[in-house]
């Protein structure tokens, strides 16, 4: 009679040979069945219409909701900006514009930082966010 011998692996068959992993994709669920890449640009693409459906919609993710009140308090602050300057010729625009271009630059950062949920803040518009998802205060209007 030959006794049963078991075989456990040592390591994991790579003899010296080390794979290298890329690192996951950190992917929390969002109630609206999309990547979380997907929901944060969404709410700056169409202004505050946008982020107040993500912030409706969206009730798992933080990082979603972040940009979702970062996103509404930016367009508001863009529209009333550009109320205030609509009868200043060169100025208005000339903010309008970089207003903009903050926007913009927003979707991107808020696309590219999914990957690794870093909250990328606007000036003294992203501690307002940051506030609504992670504090319990309010609005102060």
């Amino acid at each position: 009679m030959s006794a049963q011998q078991n075989y456990a692996p040592i390591s994991d068959g790579n003899i010296g040979i080390g794979l290298n992993e890329e690192p996951q994709e950190t992917t929390s669920a969002t109630c609206m069945n999309l990547p979380e890449r997907v929901l944060a640009p969404f709410s700056y693409l169409l202004g505050f219409v946008s982020g107040v459906l993500v912030l409706v919609f969206e009730r798992n993710s933080e990082y979603v909701r972040f940009h979702a009140w970062q996103s509404c308090i930016l367009n508001l602050f863009t529209a009333f900006v550009y109320f205030i300057t609509i009868f200043i010729p060169f100025s208005g625009a000339l903010l309008a514009w970089i207003l903009l271009i903050v926007n913009i630059y927003a979707i991107f950062r808020a696309t590219f930082d999914a990957s690794t949920q870093y909250l990328w803040k606007i000036p003294m518009i992203g501690a307002l966010a940051e506030k609504q998802v992670y504090g319990t205060n309010s609005l102060p209007f």
